[in-house]
């Protein structure tokens, strides 16, 4: 098809392994001694001389090169090299061909059989010891997707499962240990390119109070005043913070006084040490409400790490309060 002063030519190339690798459609490499075959279509793209003949013969890559080898005819029978750029996972293309006026100065190859684009933004998060990971879907035409992983310290990343939505929660990672995540997808024509690698260092460890202050067991006095109260301090074994689905019918710590339960209204006055919403520790005011033994329950799920994770069993405090 003539365009202004060039002309275009549309038609089909071939490159044809001599095997399949792991069963799949991915083509090898070819190596020097080992080339692949090629066939095109009549007329065939690398022609510039009009002809209506086919092409056929054996290819290579090297060193950013495709050189090809046709079968000897009556007008094209030398060596052909092109400089070769992959624009993406479906085109590529062969530029400034070799040094002959019969030969394509660019010939753009797409896929017959395209490959689904490679997924983006992979996010790895942490939440009841699971990791979980998302991911941007940037095909249509994709039967699913593969989740590869690795320990930090291994050489090679295995296939960890498959998936046909663009979430994946990993339940098989071992507490503390880091590990690298990739994501690709794929149909019947093969395999993405991989995504961006995550890493995450599981957290599946439940947090601990270490020290309460005043000490549980240690004896209180209050005064006969409205504003007396005692200021108690909670230290956790990694930032974590009060949690309540509902503040109304639930709050994480609940004070009982001679084994009746006070309303959180006249025990606590909570103030963390620290701004923002995880602590290393919080300060509470504990209102007195007479004397008498007192004993503090912080609730198990009531208090929640970083990463998702409640505290293993509830807290408990015990003071006995008596006048000043």
């Amino acid at each position: 098809t003539k365009k202004g002063f060039t002309y275009f030519l549309q038609s089909q190339i071939n490159f044809i392994p001599s095997s399949q690798v792991d069963g799949t459609k991915y083509i090898e490499v070819p190596s020097i001694d080992s080339p692949y075959n090629f066939a095109t279509s009549s007329p065939n793209p690398f022609s510039r001389a009009g002809s209506n003949t086919s092409a056929s013969g054996t290819y290579i890559l090297y060193k950013g090169m495709i050189v090809m080898s046709p079968v000897e005819n009556s007008y094209l029978n030398q060596v052909w090299s092109f400089p070769i750029d992959f624009v993406s996972n479906d085109r590529f293309i062969l530029r400034q061909g070799s040094n002959n006026n019969l030969i394509s100065n660019i010939v753009v190859c797409d896929s017959a059989n395209p490959i689904p684009a490679t997924p983006s933004n992979p996010v790895a998060t942490i939440s009841n010891g699971t990791i979980n990971l998302t991911w941007t879907d940037n095909s249509v035409d994709e039967d699913g997707f593969r989740i590869y992983r690795k320990k930090d310290n291994d050489d090679n990343y295995l296939l960890l499962d498959t998936v046909t939505i663009d979430s994946y929660t990993d339940t098989s990672a071992l507490d503390g240990e880091t590990y690298n995540y990739y994501v690709t997808s794929f149909n019947e024509n093969g395999e993405s390119l991989k995504s961006k690698i995550i890493v995450m260092v599981q957290d599946a460890s439940p947090p601990e109070i270490l020290e309460v202050e005043p000490a549980s067991g240690s004896p209180r006095t209050r005064r006969d005043d409205l504003n007396d109260f005692q200021a108690i301090t909670i230290s956790f074994s990694e930032p974590s913070t009060f949690y309540s689905p509902d503040r109304t019918n639930f709050w994480p710590v609940t004070l009982y006084v001679n084994e009746v339960e006070i309303s959180p209204e006249d025990a606590w006055i909570p103030q963390a040490l620290a701004k923002g919403i995880f602590h290393d520790s919080f300060l509470f005011g504990l209102l007195y409400n007479g004397t008498g033994n007192y004993k503090i329950i912080v609730h198990k799920d009531g208090i929640l790490d970083q990463n998702g994770n409640f505290m293993a069993e509830d807290f408990v405090i015990n003071y006995t309060v008596t006048e000043n």
